[in-house]
């Protein structure tokens, strides 16, 4: 009975051992198991495709307005009338203040009756002059008296002549008591209120901003400088810009601005953007996620980026090939949109794995659920 008892250890130990793995018909995970007759990994595939991809550079730009304009007065006296509200947009000429006309519009009175007097007596000492121009041919008249006439004819052309550039003057003041927009944009906030005393070069009443278009100005690195000029010559540079956190599609502008300097403390230039803006949703001040497309790269191997794996030796995709799996390395190279160039170690066609990695070896046999075409399917 002792023996027994002895002898069962031994037993249960010798069952034990002969399930180790690296023992003959022991069952592995993964591809072993599949080898020996165990489900094929399902995978989803896409196969390579031959596309060309714009080579883009991120940044984040700053929303600037093209035109920004303070609004003063030329013209002192009381603020009769504001004819707009903050925020609203204005039209190019709309009117925006009236600042009491009446003692400039006696100025132009005033202007006007002494340039009508002058005028008269300018008439008076014309038809003089002429009368006595002719008694002097005559001999009838000291010719003194005629060269004084003449003299007085000048003089009160002269005074006609300031009397007339007094009156323009007088007219243009009181054309500023009549404040107009000189662009269309959005008023900003009101400074002054009605029934307030203004005077001439005071602080600004209000701001004027346009917003339609408006501009984005971001930095790039001094090193992509020639590129960005090339592409710019060439007219393939795309630009769009995308406010954080919202659901809209990007907005796309037009680069019409580059620095002529490159900043030597952060060798960067600087760019500029223009964008249409029809929806107002770029705002002068705001921060935006830019992205700029410089030169294209035609004719490149792509696969999905999902579809680049990294294992120790580098980076891989596998590759699907009558129903079985192959592992090839690959240097992936410009990545745009979700897909990755990976040159020369992937042909067009030829179908890639996107998903179910976990159970993938090299030479194992897979079931293929989604297919983009191509030799592996």
């Amino acid at each position: 009975m002792r023996r027994l008892v002895f002898l069962l250890p031994l037993v249960m130990c010798a069952v034990g051992c002969s399930a180790d793995p690296g023992a003959p018909g022991a069952s592995a995970p993964g591809g072993a198991g599949a080898k020996r007759g165990g489900p094929a990994p399902p995978v989803h595939v896409e196969a390579a495709r031959v596309e060309d991809l714009q080579r883009s550079f991120a940044a984040v730009g700053i929303v600037e307005s093209p035109a920004v304009v303070a609004i003063r007065p030329q013209v002192g006296g009381l603020l009769q009338q504001v004819a707009f509200r903050e925020g609203q947009d204005v039209q190019q000429g709309a009117l925006l203040f009236v600042i009491d006309p009446r003692p400039y519009a006696a100025a132009v009175r005033q202007a006007e009756a002494a340039l009508q007097r002058d005028r008269a007596q300018l008439q008076q000492a014309r038809t003089e002059e002429a009368r006595y121009a002719a008694l002097v041919e005559k001999d009838y008249v000291a010719r003194e008296r005629h060269e004084q006439l003449l003299t007085q004819v000048s003089v009160l052309e002269a005074a006609v002549q300031g009397g007339e550039a007094n009156l323009q003057a007088a007219r243009l003041q009181l054309s500023y008591c009549r404040i107009h927009s000189p662009l269309t944009g959005r008023a900003g906030q009101l400074q002054v209120d009605e029934g307030n005393v203004v005077r001439a070069g005071d602080g600004p009443l209000v701001t004027i901003q346009q917003l339609h278009p408006v501009e984005v100005a971001f930095a790039l690195p001094e090193t992509l400088l020639g590129e960005l000029r090339q592409g710019l010559a060439a007219g393939e540079l795309t630009v769009t810009a995308r406010v954080p956190g919202a659901a809209e599609a990007p907005l796309t502008g037009e680069v019409g601005f580059i620095d002529p300097s490159v900043d030597r403390t952060s060798a960067t230039v600087v760019v500029k953007a223009t964008f249409a803006n029809e929806e107002g949703r770029l705002w002068p001040g705001l921060a935006v996620d830019v992205r700029l497309g410089l030169a294209w790269l035609r004719q490149l191997v792509t696969v999905p980026e999902i579809a680049v794996q990294q294992g120790q030796a580098g980076s891989f995709v596998y590759v699907v090939a009558d129903g079985k799996v192959e592992l090839r390395p690959v240097q992936p190279g410009l990545s745009e949109g979700g897909r990755t160039a990976v040159p020369e170690r992937v042909a067009a066609g030829e179908v890639v794995v996107t998903d179910g990695f976990l159970r993938l070896r090299p030479g194992v046999a897979v079931q293929v659920l989604e297919a983009a075409g191509g030799r592996g399917r």
